[in-house]
């Protein structure tokens, strides 16, 4: 691999890692949220416990460790538009 795909391959992890901190604090706002179903704030907080498991060997993980972040980056992103399924009303003053 020549050194522009590896800076390029570099940065494209780094972008990736940058979503999944974001999405892992999400979660974690998600999980302590009492308006928020029981059962969404558990899984909600079981992909924060999986995040900070990661963040472990951030930068220095193994190819299974790497692809078990992007599976969780998935599952997140999978999971977060349920949130819209929540019935809401706006607030009428």
């Amino acid at each position: 691999m020549s050194s522009d795909e590896l800076a390029l391959h570099t940065s494209r992890n780094e972008a990736k890692v940058m979503v999944l901190v974001d999405l892992a604090e999400i979660c974690r706002k998600v999980a302590d949220h009492p308006a928020v179903p029981e059962a969404m704030r558990e899984q909600a907080g079981n992909f924060v416990k999986q995040y900070e498991f990661l963040l472990q060997v951030r930068g220095k993980g193994n190819a299974d460790e790497h692809f078990w972040g992007e599976t969780l980056l998935v599952q997140i992103a999978g999971f977060l538009p349920r949130i819209l399924e929540l019935q809401s009303w706006p607030a009428v003053r």
